[in-house]
C-alpha cells in the first residue's frame, strides 16, 4: 500500500505539472513508468475516480484560480487549463462547480 500512495503521488504530481497540456493517460503511463491498467487500479483506489476526472478536477481547480483575474475571458481560461473548447470547459465546469465560468466569476 505504501508503494502504491508513493506511486500516486508521482502520477497525482504529474498531472498537476501538465494539466493545461492535451494530456493522455497513455503519456502519463509512459512518463511514470506504469501500466495503463495499474495507473487506472492506483487512482480508483485512491479518489475513486477516473483519470480523466481527476485531471478534469485539477484544471478546474485552476480554472477557479483563473477566473479571480477579472482581465481573463473564459475562452483563455478553457485554453490556459488544457481544454479543447471554450463549449467542454463550460460543460465540465458547471457539471463540477454547480455554476457556469461566468456566473462564477460574479
Amino acid at each position: 500500500m505504501e508503494r502504491q500512495y508513493r506511486y500516486f503521488e508521482r502520477i497525482i504530481a504529474y498531472m498537476e505539472g501538465n494539466y493545461m497540456k492535451d494530456l493522455s493517460l497513455e503519456q502519463l503511463c509512459a512518463e511514470v513508468s506504469l501500466s495503463t491498467t495499474y495507473v487506472n487500479h492506483i487512482l480508483k483506489s485512491c479518489t475513486h475516480r477516473t483519470f480523466i476526472h481527476v485531471l478534469n478536477e485539477i484544471r478546474i481547480k485552476k480554472a477557479c484560480e483563473y477566473l479571480e483575474d477579472d482581465r481573463l475571458k473564459v475562452r483563455e481560461i478553457a485554453e490556459k487549463t488544457g481544454f479543447r473548447s471554450s463549449k467542454y470547459f463550460i460543460k465540465i465546469f458547471k457539471d463540477m462547480q454547480g455554476v457556469t465560468p461566468g456566473q462564477y466569476k460574479r
